[in-house]
């Protein structure tokens, strides 16, 4: 009897243990879907991806960093063939003037890969926004939504 208790103790230790592992690799996997704070992807109208970063990380207001931004090919498995300009708003609702990115030697063939160095504005938040024009398109994208929060 003590035998049998001690297997079903040892049998339910198990489950237990292989069921924690599993919610930690699937905590782990949900992660990295998600966005991390020096990043942002957008699916562009024609299903390519654009995806930025800025280094260093975390961002210093006042300071120097690097934006960079990458396109994947399309749905049509046709790289990216145009320009990326870039700005950085102190206000969500905010203006300035589109800085050209250059593009850079790429990392994959399947990437169209672009920076540009800027200094960071004395704010505690901005807003990076980008102007997408393929050669193929008669209207750029502009994609407006990363905030990105800077510190002291």
């Amino acid at each position: 009897m003590l035998v049998r208790l001690t297997l079903v103790a040892i049998l339910f230790a198990s489950i237990l243990v292989l069921a924690c592992s599993r919610k930690l690799e699937t905590a782990d996997a949900a992660g990295e879907d998600q966005p991390k704070p020096q990043e942002s992807s957008w699916q562009l109208s024609d299903d390519s991806d654009f995806t930025a970063t800025i280094s260093p990380w975390p961002a210093k207001q006042g300071q120097s960093a690097t934006i960079r931004g990458a396109a994947s090919t399309d749905d049509g498995d046709q790289k990216f063939s145009g320009t990326v300009h870039y700005r950085i708003l102190e206000r969500e609702d905010g203006y300035a003037t589109w800085q050209p990115m250059t593009q850079t030697s790429a990392t994959s063939a399947d990437l169209a890969e672009f920076e540009a160095q800027t200094t960071l504005p004395q704010a505690d938040k901005v807003w990076i926004q980008f102007k997408l024009h393929q050669q193929s398109q008669s209207t750029p994208e502009e994609l407006k939504d990363w905030a990105v929060e800077l510190e002291d």
